[in-house]
């Protein structure tokens, strides 16, 4: 019977994490059930060198989930990460895997929220707004618009 309790403990156990209230507005929100994950870069980026680390983030630029930022990050990373120190690199990992979310990213670049501080001083996230800036003034230049 011990065996018969063991095994069924072993598959009917489930792990309860705590619930958290994602907020929408003060009309809306819901219950998300927090997840033993959490993001800790130094854990992973221990033991990875840097050819490994640029074709991470060539990967994670290009598939983002969001097509507006495929196209940008990934742009800027087919340019842009062989020419990065080592310093850069980690620097564009915070920024891509850091807090700040798809859609913030996306109109920090486009310009259309003030940049946080953490990125108003940051090299590489103004090399980005540098490569946005000059790609989007290469599709406006040559886009005419005929009816």
């Amino acid at each position: 019977m011990a065996l018969f309790g063991k095994i069924r403990q072993f598959f009917g156990a489930q792990k309860r994490f705590p619930q958290t209230l994602a907020r929408f507005s003060d009309q809306s929100s819901i219950k998300i059930a927090q997840t033993a994950y959490e993001y800790k870069p130094e854990l992973r980026l221990e033991n990875e060198n840097i050819e490994t680390k640029r074709s991470r983030l060539l990967y994670q630029s290009k598939k983002r989930g969001i097509l507006e930022n495929d196209i940008l990050l990934g742009g800027f990373a087919d340019q842009m990460l062989q020419k990065m120190s080592l310093q850069q690199l980690m620097r564009y990992d915070e920024i891509i895997n850091g807090k700040h979310m798809e859609w913030d990213l996306y109109y920090y670049l486009a310009g259309r929220k003030n940049l946080p501080e953490d990125l108003k001083d940051c090299e590489v996230f103004q090399l980005l707004l540098n490569f946005v800036k000059k790609r989007t003034e290469n599709v406006r230049g040559t886009t005419k618009w005929q009816r």
